[in-house]
């Protein structure tokens, strides 16, 4: 990360993914989605937007799951200029992968995930400042019950 400014200028270099997990284990974090509320991948993704660099982060549970609702994540995947997510093992649908293990249609689910970008697509900024706000909140809440532990 701190050579992020001569990773971007290599040649070759054609795309840039912020690996959430082993960031936040590097920095001694406690929950990877603390880079995203605390505005370090807002500060990766104005260096890659700056350079033309496309980017991705993180990922992301189906629709609707997720300690931090995959909506959520979306918004700031459109709200920053991210081009690329990581569908988590949830789209799996196997037992004992996750609490909402259920069989599933992947190209349902990914249907679901592109219906959403659609409508968050037309956010507007206060849109995009409330789903900042409600990150921020559901952040908090999860390291809490991480530190609590």
């Amino acid at each position: 990360m701190a050579r992020l400014d001569k990773i971007i200028s290599v040649k070759g270099v054609d795309e840039i993914f912020i690996g959430l997990n082993d960031l936040h284990i590097s920095m001694g974090l406690s929950f990877m989605f603390e880079l995203l509320s605390d505005g370090l991948v807002e500060y990766i993704a104005g260096k890659c937007n700056k350079a033309g660099m496309p980017f991705g982060f993180g990922g992301i549970a189906r629709i609707g799951e997720g300690d931090l609702p995959s909506d959520d994540i979306l918004g700031e995947h459109v709200r920053l200029g991210s081009t690329s997510v990581i569908l988590s093992r949830t789209f799996k649908g196997i037992s004992g992968v996750d609490k909402n293990t259920r069989p599933i249609d992947l190209a349902e689910e990914v249907g679901k995930v592109r219906t959403r970008l659609d409508e968050i697509n037309r956010w507007n900024g206060v849109q995009h400042k409330e789903n900042r706000m409600r990150i921020a909140e559901a952040v908090d809440k999860v390291i809490a019950k991480i530190l609590s532990k």
